[in-house]
């Protein structure tokens, strides 16, 4: 499957099942024509990294888009 969107079309014919993180499935989840399984070692949590490359310009909205990454995955962390 070549997109998230096409992954969850299949599902929604009812040809088998995803993995995708709820902030994919939101409209979805919200419209009922997908729901979530309650599944043993589920919610699966993975790492992701900013790469910067070196000597590009720093402006202010990169650092306050930075920022604000930093606050949402600390929150993330706690629950």
């Amino acid at each position: 499957m070549g997109s998230t969107q096409s992954i969850k079309e299949t599902v929604e014919a009812g040809l088998g099942l995803t993995l995708q993180s709820n902030l994919c499935l939101r409209k979805e989840l919200g419209l009922g024509t997908l729901k979530l399984l309650d599944v043993a070692g589920l919610p699966v949590r993975r790492n992701f990294h900013i790469l910067i490359r070196v000597g590009d310009l720093r402006t202010r909205t990169l650092d306050v888009f930075l920022e604000a990454l930093r606050l949402v995955t600390a929150e993330m962390n706690e629950i």
